[in-house]
């Protein structure tokens, strides 16, 4: 999964978003020999390990799973015949969960507060 990983990352814009197409991901799981909720659960394993590491920023781990998490939806609602990605799920609701603020003066640190350690624990299981 990395020259995948790399390859979006080559995509980025200047906020950081990238995007995948469903396109990419025919090619890419019919290059792997796997079904789209594998796919799904070896890049987000993928996408936490790297960002636990610092290789890959917040905003862009936020932004990819934000987009494959659109591309899961869309297919779900055309062929909602397929194992649920769990391991994927738990990292883009990681992701998620740093995307806002919970005190109205904004003092808080979701990312650090809540995708880190989160992050950390998937990862821990997983080991």
């Amino acid at each position: 999964m990395d020259d995948i990983v790399d390859l979006l990352a080559s995509r980025c814009d200047d906020t950081g978003f990238t995007h995948a197409g469903s396109d990419d991901i025919d090619k890419w799981t019919g290059e792997r020999g796997i079904d789209l909720s594998d796919f799904l659960d070896e890049i987000g394993f993928e996408i936490a390990d790297r960002y636990r590491s610092g290789e890959l920023p917040f905003a862009f781990c936020d932004s990819l799973v934000n987009n494959l998490w659109g591309l899961l939806m869309d297919r779900m609602g055309k062929h909602g015949d397929f194992r649920w990605p769990d391991d994927f799920h738990y990292v883009y609701e990681a992701f998620d969960a740093g995307e806002f603020h919970r005190l109205p003066d904004q003092s808080d640190d979701p990312e650090a507060d809540f995708t880190r350690p989160m992050i950390a624990a998937f990862l821990a299981k997983k080991a």
